[in-house]
């Protein structure tokens, strides 16, 4: 009986140390059906993007082959997945009094964002709106066709001011490709800050 006590708790313990038993719930969701087995093609090239996202790190274009529906049908089901996140950033809080005029010229859009890049690479970020499920965060650039501050005003001598646009990292779920999902940090518009110099 004792031989037969130790042979069960090693085994139990075997089983512990390799895996075998598991209370972890898993970090990344699972997609039904096949996956994209081609490296080459797993993410997507400067090419394949649309002409009004080329020269940008994010995208509010939907692309032609975006699998949406089956994202939606991945969180049919689901509750309580984390929205995009901001990381902490060296940048003030950009809220002020409604009446305050910015002193730079900017452009503010709030959509959900098709795909973003990282390291060089485009990456589809997760929407499943038949799910109720969005990734969308407010992006500030500065107007590329206003390059100094306070233009409603008369430069001053000897100041030279001039428009410069900050970013701010997010962190958003994205397709893995291998039939699951992962968290990437991406680098994204915030807000068109005012500089200036003295002459």
């Amino acid at each position: 009986m004792f031989m037969y006590l130790v042979l069960f708790v090693t085994i139990f313990h075997v089983k512990l140390t390799n895996g075998g038993v598991h209370n972890k719930y898993p970090d990344a969701i699972v997609f039904p059906g096949p996956t994209q087995g081609n490296l080459e093609t797993r993410y997507g090239t400067e090419d394949e993007i649309p002409i009004e996202c080329k020269g940008q790190s994010y995208c509010f274009t939907k692309p032609a082959n975006y699998p949406e529906e089956k994202y939606n049908k991945m969180f049919a089901h689901m509750k309580h997945v984390q929205q995009p996140s901001v990381l902490i950033s060296d940048i003030d809080d950009r809220n002020s009094d409604p009446n305050e005029k910015d002193g730079c010229s900017s452009i503010i859009s709030y959509e959900p964002l098709y795909q973003v890049q990282v390291n060089g690479k485009w990456r589809k970020v997760i929407q499943a709106p038949g799910s109720n499920y969005l990734q969308q965060v407010r992006l500030e650039k500065c107007n590329p066709k206003v390059s100094r501050c306070f233009e409603d005003h008369p430069p001053m001598m000897g100041i030279t001011t001039a428009c410069r646009q900050k970013n701010v990292a997010w962190e958003f779920l994205v397709d893995d490709e291998k039939g699951g999902t992962e968290r990437v940090t991406a680098e994204l518009p915030i807000c068109c800050a005012c500089m200036y110099k003295t002459e």
